[in-house]
This record gives C-alpha cells, structure tokens and sequence, in this order.
C-alpha cells in the first residue's frame, strides 16, 4: 500500500507542476512563434513561388500539346487571294 500512496503522491505532484509549468510553455512559445513568424512567410512564400511556377510550366506545356493536337485534326487553310 505504501508503493500505491507513493506513485499516487509523484502522479499529483507531477500533473501540479504540469499545471503550473504550462503557463509559461505557452508564453515562450508563443515568444518563439512571433520571434520566427517572418522566417516562416519567406520559407511558405518561396514554396508557393516555387509550386506557382512549376504549375505555371506544366500548364503551358500541356496547353502547347493540346493546340498542336488542335491543329493537326484541322484541314489546311486554302489561299484564294495573294497579298500584294
């Protein structure tokens, strides 16, 4: 029974000083957050730059395949008058 009362007393005494302790985890890390914000918008809008461009890229790519593709189903143009 002694071990019981014992483990008892270290669980309380330990959920306390969580208790207490948690306070001021939330106060440096919100010290942290703001501290580090700006890096953290450089380093999210650099990979939104990145991730635009490389949408941007495989949009034209696949946009130029597609009027290629366009423009082979499609009978020639016939030229009835000469531009002079």
């Amino acid at each position: 029974m002694d071990k019981a009362t014992d483990f008892v007393a270290f669980a309380l005494g330990f959920l306390d000083f969580v208790s207490k302790a948690t306070p001021w985890f939330l106060l440096v890390g919100g010290l942290l957050v703001y501290y580090f914000r700006e890096k953290v918008k450089q380093i999210l809008a650099r990979s939104l730059a990145l991730d635009t461009e490389t949408i941007r890229a495989t949009l034209a790519k696949e946009h130029a395949a597609y009027s290629a593709q366009l423009q082979s189903g499609l009978p020639p143009i016939p030229r009835t008058h000469s531009i002079t």
